[in-house]
């Protein structure tokens, strides 16, 4: 099994760990995959903590992206992309042990019409206030 996995990124420093280690996780199962990040810019420590993944895994690419927006960094990573089975992730999220393995297989038994699959979401806020929590709530419900 391989897969490609792009991430945009644009200051996600308080994020971009807790993501990629659980996306990690999530490629146990996987024998060839890429993870790239495309970044637009950040000015925060996203990029070093990047750098800190790309010393210690090889299938972690770092890509820049100097059009900034989130379109023009899924075009750049999708030219770099080496595998037929190509996953769009949020820097800002954290994703369960089988999220990848379920696409992926649900991809794989549909039929050749079927272009995208995706799960269920749900939204937590890291932070406990009124504005986060309804965000989180919307976000969360069929109307988000």
């Amino acid at each position: 099994m391989s897969i490609s996995i792009l991430i945009p990124t644009l200051n996600e420093e308080n994020f971009i760990s807790d993501c990629l280690e659980s996306l990690l996780v999530s490629l146990k199962d996987f024998d060839r995959y890429e993870i790239i990040f495309i970044d637009g810019g950040s000015n925060d420590d996203t990029i070093k903590i990047i750098n800190s993944y790309l010393k210690k895994n090889l299938k972690i690419k770092l890509l820049h992206n100097p059009k900034k927006t989130a379109p023009a960094a899924l075009n750049l990573g999708l030219k770099e992309a080496k595998f037929d089975i190509i996953m769009r992730c949020d820097a800002h999220a954290i994703y369960p042990n089988n999220y990848i393995k379920n696409n992926f297989d649900l991809l794989i038994k549909s039929d050749e019409k079927t272009m995208n699959v995706g799960g269920y979401i749900h939204t937590a806020s890291k932070k406990n206030t009124l504005i986060s929590n309804t965000i989180s709530l919307v976000l969360s419900s069929s109307f988000g």
